[in-house]
């Protein structure tokens, strides 16, 4: 798998007209970055989403993090093992790309990942 290279991938987003300022913009604020695979049908395969974890203003109330959609990459994999088979790489792209300080969370279908109970087969 280390011939898996996603840096064009990322250098798309950043170079996108809207994604790229979203990224930005995101990580500006400090949002913790988020890949939230997801399908949109059972045909469909999977998408997935690079987004910002945007906590609440007022924690106080209780509110959760909400997941701001930053760029959406359609038909990313077929199947939910697939895009976790290639997550690693990804993330890697990601943080070498944008600096980050840590790896992005992983999502499926809007929640944390269960990353342990996903990969066993």
């Amino acid at each position: 798998m280390s011939s898996l290279d996603f840096a064009p991938l990322v250098r798309k987003i950043a170079d996108h007209p809207s994604y790229g300022p979203a990224m930005k913009m995101a990580l500006t604020a400090g949002h913790p970055i988020v890949l939230n695979y997801h399908t949109h049908g059972p045909e469909s395969g999977f998408c997935v989403s690079v987004c910002a974890k945007v906590e609440p203003i007022i924690k106080v109330l209780g509110g959760e993090a909400q997941l701001e959609e930053l760029a959406h990459i359609r038909g990313f994999a077929k199947t939910l093992e697939d895009c976790l088979l290639v997550t690693e790489h990804f993330e890697a792209a990601l943080v070498e790309h944008y600096e980050l300080g840590s790896a992005p969370e992983v999502f499926v279908n809007g929640s944390p990942a269960e990353l342990g109970d996903q990969t066993q087969g």
